[in-house]
């Protein structure tokens, strides 16, 4: 790799190293669960020496089904008298001690061993507590008690992973006081349906359909960690095969084969699962053994060369015969094939079973809106529509010899005026004529004329309402014009008849010299008495009208004010196109918020960014490079608009979009759906170029980002889905359920997402022994029977270890 794509590969994994310090926050220190005050028994004073069991029992499970609830999404817990007795047994043994341990006396010094002591197998967890049983005088109640016991479990993370880890389905709770009552001791007891015995077999038994091998064990699961979240080791399945009875394991490079299994105590181990095993009249399994049926010898990866049929020793490709299939397998017999995967050479620590996932319809595209901008407009505060009165004063000029007027007249001026609708209560009309007609009868005859004419038409359109009128000789008028005459301005400072017969003098001598000014003065002046009317669908002209006048007399908190009004109004989808494309707004740096908050409205009221759209938004971006929304806005744009021609170009805008987290303004979750798209983005190219090292380091790196950046519920399920869809081709099938996982209650996911979710729920013991995957079984059969029942005969038949989801189907599918 050359230093440039070295340097390149070093971005991309420092950039996401923006985010992911938020990964070790704890998120479970914020939980509250006040609403379970609403329950008058837990709110009850807690007296240690006469305390309801029954009320404290409930209280501490509705807890942690609550916090299971809000971090996992899962349904409610299941409860058995086996794990209670667990529970309690370890709660009596602490408070013997007066000691918070997980360890107790021989010969059930361990939580395997108390499990077995009850009939259950040794697969559960085990999470124990204390805390004050009483504070003095002090108020202390059922749900305070419960609260301090679970709050050092939720603030630890390691033991909180296991509280609401969603592999679990049953609890068990068990507690008891110290001898002086001062302390409650609890122990939770956690399992799911691998906990209970259905079949044990006898020592003596013979021809059981699994091993009794003690060859291989359950691997401890703090030590099984990274093998658990290894997603490479997914591809095992498909590289087990059987033809003629004989077992093959070919794959295509050995050398990714070393990376999943070639450590030192690596080893895999088949288990040839019988689907008569499960069949719906009973099950043949030991839940005490890692195996569900019979197994192979252990199988290391220097064996697997060893047997390497590949003529080409200089290939990376593998083909190995394992030998015959076990003859314990009855001939004829269906069967599955389960790959175990062991760590320290004995220990299971994964169960890889074989993949029929399905994605339909993923392909979603989440719109991502602008930024608005309503900060850097201090506003006048909050503004509300309302019917409120107004003056409205203008202007229409006499025309020579013209008495008659029509709407044609007019109607222009109303046009420039853009009144929003409204009632007239009154009417003024102020007739001027030039100061040379003053007492010419002719002149005011016409004038008079004109003015009646104006009045009838103003009254017909206003309902009937009667102007009053008067008359003038645009004295005032005069005197301000004529102080800008050379020869005349002396006449301002004389008497109005004076200077009306000086005009008239000589045949209109000096007034035909000031005709420029006097042409002028030959108007009727309207004024209109109005109350706007918002009622119904006026309310967004009205809006527009106030936007527009408050910009005209430049009252920027005013625009800014009225603007966020309009904008929540579009957001709620009761504007329209109009609301953003009727504000008037100029072009500068002083308007550019109001500039972005019009752009925002266009985008968000279309379907797609258009080009029009983007190339306003880069030229009001360009008005001040420093505005905080116009940075993500041009982001924004870049994200939906560029097209990448080398890994140069990713790396560019990445550390234009990872500068967005530094700027304060700007929503941390709106940059991270931002962030998402550009991710989907560089996934979408990295993966159509020729693959390379630098390439395969790039795309790693991108889902390692956007597990960074998606870690919360997203805004949508159809995002949640088209982002699954993205892992499950990465066969990270574990963080696209837990994209989808949110969502499973929601009442409007596509049938295609539901039956995704189960085909990917189905990929591994950990997830579909959860109570998600029972939800989204039993939603699936209610849906569409027959499909579920298609999925089922493609699952393996150890899904059927989920109790009701194999009485379900059974039901359902006819089995």
């Amino acid at each position: 790799m050359g230093k440039k794509s070295i340097f390149l590969a070093t971005f991309i994994l420092l950039s996401f190293n923006i985010l992911s310090f938020a990964q070790t926050e704890n998120p479970y220190l914020d939980f509250n669960p006040e609403k379970l005050k609403s329950n008058k028994e837990y709110t009850r004073n807690f007296n240690p020496g006469t305390f309801n069991t029954t009320t404290l029992y409930n209280c501490m499970i509705d807890m942690i089904n609550l916090a299971r609830a809000e971090y996992s999404y899962v349904p409610k817990m299941k409860h058995d008298i086996k794990l209670d007795s667990t529970a309690q047994f370890q709660a009596i043994y602490q408070a013997k001690k007066d000691e918070k341990t997980e360890l107790n006396a021989a010969p059930y010094k361990t939580l395997n061993f108390r499990l077995k002591k009850y009939g259950l197998s040794s697969q559960g967890a085990e999470l124990v507590s204390k805390a004050k049983a009483y504070l003095g005088n002090a108020e202390y109640t059922y749900y305070d008690l419960c609260f301090e016991l679970l709050k050092p479990i939720l603030k630890n993370m390691k033991l909180a992973v296991i509280l609401l880890n969603k592999e679990y389905t049953y609890v068990g709770f068990g507690f008891e006081t110290d001898e002086y009552m001062k302390s409650m001791y609890t122990s939770i007891v956690l399992g799911n349906d691998l906990t209970f015995m259905p079949y044990k077999p006898m020592p003596t038994e013979k021809d059981l359909p699994f091993s009794k091998s003690r060859s291989i064990s359950f691997g401890d699961p703090r030590a099984c960690q990274k093998c658990s979240e290894d997603i490479s080791l997914e591809q095992l399945s498909e590289y087990v095969s059987v033809r003629s009875d004989e077992i093959l394991f070919s794959c295509d490079d050995h050398k990714n084969l070393r990376k999943m299994i070639g450590k030192e105590g690596d080893a895999i181990v088949l288990d040839f699962v019988q689907l008569s095993q499960y069949d719906c009249s009973g099950t043949v399994v030991d839940n005490d053994r890692p195996n569900r049926g019979t197994i192979t010898k252990i199988i290391t990866y220097a064996k697997l060369l060893e047997l390497n049929e590949t003529a080409d020793k200089k290939s990376t490709k593998l083909i190995a015969n394992l030998g015959p299939i076990p003859e314990t397998i009855d001939p004829g017999a269906d069967y599955d094939i389960n790959i175990l995967v062991l760590k320290d050479g004995k220990n299971v620590c994964r169960t890889v079973i074989k993949k029929n996932v399905e994605v339909k319809n993923a392909d979603y595209q989440e719109k991502i809106n602008f930024c608005k901008d309503e900060t850097t407009i201090k506003n006048a505060g909050d503004w509300v529509p309302m019917n409120e009165e107004d003056i409205i004063t203008f202007k229409i000029p006499f025309a020579s010899n013209k008495t008659e007027f029509r709407p044609s007249d007019y109607d222009t001026i109303f046009q420039r005026l853009r009144l929003p609708a409204h009632h007239v209560a009154s009417i003024n009309i102020e007739a001027h004529n030039s100061l040379n007609y003053k007492n010419d009868p002719t002149q005011t005859n016409i004038q008079k004329k004109r003015v009646e004419s104006l009045s009838k038409q103003l009254s017909a359109k206003y309902n009937g309402v009667k102007p009053t009128i008067t008359y003038d000789y645009s004295w005032e008028d005069f005197k301000i014009d004529i102080a800008n005459s050379e020869n005349y301005y002396y006449f301002a400072f004389e008497e109005e008849d004076e200077i009306a017969k000086r005009l008239k003098a000589n045949n209109h001598k000096i007034a035909k010299e000031l005709e420029e000014y006097l042409s002028k003065h030959r108007y009727m002046l309207v004024t209109l008495h109005l109350t706007y009317d918002v009622s119904g669908g006026n309310e967004q002209d009205f809006s527009i009208y106030k936007f527009n006048k408050a910009i005209e007399t430049k009252n920027l908190p005013l625009a800014m004010s009225i603007q966020k009004y309009i904008i929540k109004q579009v957001e709620s989808k009761k504007y329209g196109n109009e609301a953003a494309n009727k504000l008037q707004i100029p072009e500068n740096k002083q308007h550019q918020a109001l500039l972005i908050n019009k752009l925002y409205m266009q985008y968000f009221l279309a379907t797609t960014l258009s080009d029009k759209i983007a190339f306003d938004m880069k030229k009001v971006a360009a008005l001040d490079i420093m505005n905080q929304s116009a940075n993500f806005n041009m982001c924004l744009v870049d994200v939906y608009q560029t097209t990448f021609a080398s890994n140069a170009d990713i790396a560019k805008l990445q550390t234009a979009i990872d500068k967005l987290y530094t700027m304060q303004s700007l929503s941390k979750e709106h940059i991270n759906n931002l962030n998402l798209e550009m991710q989907f983005k560089v996934v979408n190219y990295l993966t159509s170029q020729p693959a390379s090292l630098e390439n395969s380091t790039f795309l790693t790196n991108t889902y390692t980002k956007i597990k960074s950046i998606s870690n919360q519920k997203l805004s949508s399920w159809q995002n949640a889905y088209k982002l699954a869809s993205y892992f499950i081709k990465n066969h990270d099938y574990i963080f696209a359920l837990k994209l989808m996982d949110p969502f499973i209650h929601d009442p409007s996911i596509s049938d295609d997402f539901l039956f995704s979710y189960i085909s990917i729920g189905a990929h591994r013991p950990e997830t579909y022994l959860n109570g998600l995957f029972t939800k989204a079984v039993l939603m699936g059969i209610e849906k569409n029977p027959q499909r579920t029942c298609g999925l089922f005969d493609k699952f393996p038949i150890c899904v059927f270890d989920n109790v009701a989801v194999k009485n379900a189907v059974c039901k359902s599918c006819n089995r």
